[in-house]
């Protein structure tokens, strides 16, 4: 599964950013990749903050984990956020 991301984001990651520069305006593409951008920028702070609770809460130090289902949730969390 991992295989496949990663040889989709080495496919998908340049022509992002080729056809993020290609739509801007001449001396404007730096603006355009920025807002291109903006939203994995923005993802990473409530990603961070929910993995934390995320194994705090189902894989505790000291007690029984529960990673099944914490990855559970969490892919039904990356299903619903195209709607959201």
């Amino acid at each position: 599964f991992v295989l496949v991301l990663s040889v989709g984001e080495a496919i998908w990651s340049p022509k992002l950013y080729e056809l993020s520069t290609m739509a801007a305006p001449e001396g404007r593409e730096g603006i355009y990749l920025a807002i291109t951008m903006a939203p994995m920028y923005l993802a990473s702070v409530p990603v961070g903050t929910l993995s934390g609770w995320a194994l705090n809460r189902w894989c505790p130090k000291d007690d029984t984990r529960h990673g099944r289902f914490m990855w559970f949730v969490l892919g039904l969390i990356g299903f619903c956020s195209p709607v959201l």
